[in-house]
């Protein structure tokens, strides 16, 4: 890791926790997913391991910070979910760019993490439940990991393609 990456990492972790705080102080915050832009975002802009390790410790400083998620499960399984978008995404668009053009490498990518983080992170839940003698079935996963998230996982959808064409537009040598 060099210089820029690392400041970018702690820039896009404080956001990371700033941007929830305002969200859910004017009621959007379950509704937007705003801390999940933090580390896709990361590994788009630091890289795979920058967006990894901004997605591990995002939601464990905002948790321990301002209470927001609840440390135990939620931050625990947010820190899987939004390292694996990090990760994913930073490493899919890096070989997709390749060979696609920027809007579709990045949607691609964005899909990838974001299908991959909440399997991961449904595998979490599945250990948790399964740990305090709980049931978790498929239902209630597709219900909490994406059909309760469906507006944020469409603002996320819409908005990061669009804002990583545009930065890349103005500046072709914004992702590393």
């Amino acid at each position: 890791m060099n210089a820029k990456s690392i400041s970018l990492t702690g820039l896009f972790i404080a956001i990371g926790v700033i941007l929830p705080l305002l969200c859910h102080t004017v009621g959007l915050g379950l509704i937007i997913l705003p801390m999940h832009f933090a580390p896709l975002l990361c590994g788009i802009f630091a890289g795979p391991k920058e967006g990894l390790i901004c997605g591990i410790i995002t939601p464990i400083v905002s948790s321990v910070l301002i209470a927001m998620p609840p440390f135990y499960p939620v931050a625990i399984s947010m820190s899987v979910e939004l390292a694996i978008y990090g990760f994913i995404i930073g490493i899919s668009l890096r070989y997709l760019l390749l060979r696609q053009g920027i809007y579709l490498s990045s949607m691609i990518s964005l899909i990838l993490a974001m299908v991959s983080g909440r399997i991961c992170a449904g595998f979490f839940y599945l250990i948790f439940f399964h740990i305090h003698n709980e049931v978790y079935t498929w239902s209630i996963f597709l219900a909490t990991m994406f059909l309760k998230a469906l507006p944020g996982i469409l603002l996320q959808i819409i908005i990061i393609p669009l804002f990583v064409t545009l930065l890349v537009k103005q500046n072709p040598r914004t992702i590393s």
